[in-house]
């Protein structure tokens, strides 16, 4: 469950988590993670009365984290990381990567993380199960006739959040400017050799900036970046066979004596060969935003914030399908990494096609809470 990552932020957990150990000595690697347990109630309000969701339901996010670095003589740090999702029954990998840092040189990471556009973003602000990582969706259900992408109200679904092999550089701060690019040969997890005549995520690369400042007590940070994911060179007469498309994605925030004011803006424009495809195709045109106010002091802390996304969808139909979520959350910290969390939310999902006894509709509302714990 995600949280604002700024380019900062960003270093620091790559880099500097666990303290270095002497230039003579092997990475010592420490582990920690965290837990989240959740209990709550949502109403699924589906027209065409095809599901019957359960109203109560308990969830759970759990990741283990290894982690070690170690500075050369030379004074280049190398570190590296690994993070285990713990709710699956195999143990899936989460991150999984190496970095040679400097302050100098900046960042250089290889391996299964995310992209550079992710890591310097925006968006609304959550202190509960979060609003743009998709924890809503898990609550309040996409309808099966819903063609488009679900919580895409920024980066995080669309592209950068996936964990696929690739190389990004992020270089060190210059009066508050940092920049960064990576880049994948295949958007997709695994060592394989990629094939680009049937792999249809193909390859992948993104770029961007985040400038952060303050005056006169006032934090200020914006961010700008574009994104480009697949292979034209894929057969485009098959159905969905092509996923290319371009992303530009902006943000910024503003905080001040405990209030931070955060937002984020995504476009995706899908290309000219995915749109030529046959009448069952889907297009990711569309666009997608999240904002949000929220507040912290001691131990205490709420937001408000909302999130609304616009896609095509089915390429045969001239309509748009439609999400709009709102979340109003609050965190008491009870010590020693333990917090206690909740959010009141709604989710309303619009799909694009007319008549159809509400198969690609849904709305409803939720009430979760649990805690969090860190260690």
């Amino acid at each position: 469950m995600k949280k604002v990552l700024s380019a900062t932020t960003a270093l620091v957990s790559a880099t500097m988590l666990v303290a270095p150990a002497q230039a003579a000595d092997p990475i010592q690697i420490q582990v920690g993670g965290f837990m989240e347990q959740w209990v709550g109630y949502a109403d699924n309000d589906s027209l065409n009365n095809t599901v019957d969701r359960a109203e109560f339901d308990t969830k759970s996010d759990t990741e283990i984290f290894f982690r070690g670095s170690t500075t050369l003589d030379n004074g280049l740090r190398v570190a590296v990381r690994v993070d285990m999702e713990g709710d699956h029954p195999a143990g899936a990998n989460d991150d999984s990567f190496l970095t040679v840092s400097s302050d100098t040189y900046g960042t250089l990471i290889i391996g299964q993380t995310k992209h550079a556009a992710y890591d310097i973003q925006h968006d609304a602000p959550d202190v509960g199960i979060g609003l743009t990582d998709g924890d809503t969706g898990n609550w309040i259900t996409a309808p099966g006739g819903f063609a488009g992408r679900t919580n895409s109200f920024g980066l995080p679904n669309v592209i950068g959040a996936n964990d696929s092999n690739k190389v990004k550089y992020m270089t060190p701060s210059f009066y508050g400017l940092t920049l960064g690019a990576s880049y994948s040969p295949e958007e997709a997890d695994g060592n394989g050799q990629p094939n680009r005549r049937v792999t249809a995520t193909g390859p992948a690369w993104s770029a961007g900036g985040i400038f952060e400042t303050e005056f006169e007590g006032v934090g200020i940070a914006v961010n700008a970046g574009v994104a480009r994911v697949g292979n034209e060179r894929i057969n485009a007469t098959t159905a969905n066979a092509v996923t290319s498309a371009t992303l530009y994605e902006a943000g910024g925030s503003l905080s001040y004596a405990g209030f931070t004011l955060q937002g984020g803006w995504l476009r995706t424009k899908s290309s000219d060969t995915q749109r030529a495809q046959t009448v069952s195709a889907v297009s990711i045109d569309g666009y997608g935003y999240s904002v949000g106010l929220s507040y912290a002091t001691g131990p205490y802390a709420v937001s408000l914030s909302y999130g609304h996304n616009e896609e095509e969808g089915l390429v045969n139909d001239n309509d748009q399908d439609e999400e709009d979520a709102w979340m109003l959350s609050g965190r008491y910290d009870l010590g020693a990494g333990v917090s206690l969390r909740g959010s009141i939310f709604s989710q309303e999902y619009t799909g694009e096609v007319q008549n159809d006894g509400g198969a690609d509709d849904n709305d409803g509302w939720g009430v979760v809470t649990g805690l969090r714990v860190d260690f």
